[in-house]
C-alpha cells in the first residue's frame, strides 16, 4: 500500500490524473466477501483472512480435529493464540455450518 503524492508549485500547469491497480484499491474487508466455513476450511482458506497465518491456520485445524469441530464460532477462543482481539478482527469472516 503505496502512494505517491505530488504537490506542485502555484506556477507550474500540470494535470491530475488518478491510478489505482485493483489489488491496492480494495480493502481487506471487500477481499473477504466470502464467509470461511471453519469446520471445512483448508489452511489455505484460513489463511485469506487477515490475522491467520499459517501457525494459526494450522492450530485451527487441530483443534477441530481433535473436537470433532466447531459448535460456534466461539469456540475459537478455545484455540491457543486466538485471544479477544483476534476474535474482534475475524469473527466477521467466519462461520460454522
Amino acid at each position: 500500500d503505496e502512494a505517491v503524492v505530488y504537490v506542485a508549485s502555484k506556477d507550474e500547469n500540470i494535470s491530475v490524473v488518478a491510478s489505482t491497480t485493483a489489488s491496492s484499491a480494495m480493502s481487506q474487508d471487500e477481499k473477504n466477501t466470502t464467509l470461511v466455513n471453519l469446520n471445512t476450511a483448508t489452511e489455505a482458506d484460513l489463511q485469506t483472512i487477515s490475522g491467520i497465518g499459517a501457525k494459526r491456520a494450522a492450530d485451527i485445524i487441530a483443534y477441530r480435529e481433535a473436537n470433532g469441530g466447531f459448535k460456534s464460532v466461539d469456540d475459537l477462543n478455545n484455540v491457543s493464540g486466538i485471544g479477544d482481539k483476534t476474535m474482534e478482527s475475524i469473527r466477521p469472516y467466519v462461520t460454522v455450518e
